[in-house]
């Protein structure tokens, strides 16, 4: 029994230690007509999650339907998606395991189409 105590506490905060590396990058950019927010769970050196949110803040009608494009150096995320009636949109989450992760200080942009109008935003990572 003491043996098992011993083996625990000596493999628990190995354990931690792995658990500390998970890392959240927030990044968020704005234009005339848009505001996008993007979030990247890392999860570990070849694993990550990410999610977004979409919304109109121009003085026009909100459009009914976009077509956009979330880019890092390891991937993109693009499609074309209606918007709610108070224009925003939540991207599904999304994850990957066995691929390139974000890198801090990444570069992030977002490029939205929309009623022949195309805005390109490079999102800031927030602390």
């Amino acid at each position: 029994m003491k043996r098992n105590l011993w083996i625990v506490l000596f493999l628990l905060p190995l354990l931690m230690a792995s658990c500390s590396n998970q890392k959240t990058f927030y990044y968020e950019g704005e234009s005339d007509n848009w505001k996008v927010e993007y979030q990247v769970d890392i999860t570990s050196q070849d694993s990550q999650s990410e999610s977004a949110s979409i919304q109109y803040i121009g003085d026009d009608a909100i459009p009914e339907r976009i077509d956009y494009l979330i880019e890092t150096r390891t991937g993109k995320n693009a499609g074309s998606t209606p918007l709610s009636e108070e224009g925003v949109k939540r991207l599904s989450p999304g994850s990957c395991s066995g691929c390139s992760v974000v890198m801090e200080d990444e570069e992030v942009s977002a490029t939205i189409e929309w009623e022949g109008h195309r805005e390109r935003i490079v999102l800031s990572q927030n602390q």
